[in-house]
């Protein structure tokens, strides 16, 4: 296991976000059921239901998996969504291709898919979205000595 993930809460954080992540799988897999059954193209039906679970995620993952206490950031949110549509691509191309070179249907290339990308939105998340070091409060420490000699941003409201 990465030692990113063993420090500060990681491997609590790892199991949350697993949770998070299948609670929001659920919603993509209904949303895109039900696009597909309404006539909806698997491309059109896999992007809408990716964002369906991408806004759940977001939502639990902020406020139980990272803890992230803070208001709407939307740095934070644009973060999320290049992680997100990031993976969102990749998952869509990795569809195609699996449909086309195995004959694969749209749900066993979405499940297979799905179970291979995991692990990338976990990483975008923890290591850049939430910040990996996010405590109970949503605030992220002063950077430590082992942040490879980065100094916190300072700005004028800051008082020590």
């Amino acid at each position: 296991m990465p030692s990113s993930v063993r420090r500060g809460g990681g491997l609590r954080q790892l199991v949350k976000f697993n949770l998070v992540g299948a609670v929001n799988t659920l919603a993509d897999l209904a949303a895109f059921a039900l696009l597909v059954r309404l006539g909806a193209e698997m491309l059109s039906a896999q992007c809408a239901a990716y964002g369906c679970g991408m806004l759940v995620s977001y939502l639990l993952n902020k406020s139980w998996t990272f803890q992230d206490k803070g208001g709407a950031d939307v740095a934070q949110i644009a973060k999320f969504l290049a992680v997100n549509l990031f993976v969102l691509a990749l998952s869509a191309a990795l569809m195609h291709r699996c449909m086309e070179t195995w004959g694969l249907t749209a749900w066993q290339a979405k499940l297979l898919v799905t179970a291979a990308t995991a692990w990338m939105s976990f990483a975008g998340c923890r290591l850049w979205v939430f910040g990996r070091e996010t405590g109970k409060e949503g605030k992220r420490p002063a950077a430590a000595p082992s942040d490879a000699g980065v100094s916190p941003v300072r700005t004028s409201g800051n008082k020590d």
